[in-house]
């Protein structure tokens, strides 16, 4: 469980704060949740606040348990360092037997890079090592920073299945602008409202809008992922 109490969060994006919660208070406690946000920048702000790496300007946020750090997102990878020298980094960091960190690796297209240092290699590569890596610990409860594998990723059918395992009796929070991707995860719905979190019981007319925007503005539903790709929660 995540709790959050009298939260305020306004963190600096381009140097600017940016108000996203307001003395807010809510608890994480479902099996599994969905933050559904359209904002590509809030939403990775906020899987930040949910596992402690970004703090509030007031308020706190309780862990029964260890969070993930945000699982699709690449920003902790040390770009000078090579693919192994990360694994290992990683691993002490999070004292992840070194069978598991290998193992967390048979999903990964991309081995033949393992040895060069990671600024040398491509974002969508850098991505899908992230997703993997995001297999070596073991953590109580897991954060999942939207719900699409990287493009052309060969071997996620073997990720979706292991990290569906990892997560089968431990909390999942997805944060996602996509609540179509969802309907096997089941989850409770959360939404931002007015800088607090709300329950959402209509996700598709949340994640539109439908109350604040004119048909002709509203943004459209991003498609979802191709019906034959494996989703990350079976």
């Amino acid at each position: 469980m995540i709790r959050l109490t009298r939260v305020t969060f306004e963190p600096k994006v381009n140097a600017l704060r940016r108000s996203i919660l307001r003395n807010a208070s809510f608890r994480f406690e479902h099996p599994r949740m969905a933050v559904l946000h359209a904002d590509p920048q809030e939403r990775g702000l906020l899987a930040d606040l949910l596992v402690g790496q970004k703090m509030p300007v007031s308020g706190r946020v309780d862990w029964a348990v260890e969070p993930s750090w945000p699982i699709g997102q690449a920003r902790f990878l040390q770009l000078e360092l090579t693919g192994w020298q990360n694994l290992t980094m990683i691993a002490d960091l999070y004292h992840a037997p070194a069978r598991a960190a290998r193992l967390a690796l048979e999903p990964f297209d991309h081995m033949d890079l393992m040895d060069l240092p990671l600024r040398r290699w491509l974002p969508a590569a850098r991505l899908q090592f992230a997703y993997c890596l995001g297999l070596a610990p073991e953590f109580g409860s897991y954060v999942l920073h939207g719900a699409l594998a990287p493009p052309g990723w060969r071997s996620y059918p073997l990720w979706a299945r292991r990290f569906g395992e990892r997560v089968a009796h431990r909390q999942l929070i997805v944060l996602t602008p996509q609540a179509a991707l969802l309907p096997k995860l089941n989850p409770v719905h959360v939404g931002v409202v007015e800088g607090r979190f709300v329950l959402v019981t209509d996700p598709q007319a949340f994640l539109r809008g439908a109350s604040l925007l004119p048909d002709e503005e509203r943004p459209e539903e991003p498609q979802a992922a191709d019906d034959s790709q494996n989703d990350p929660f079976l």
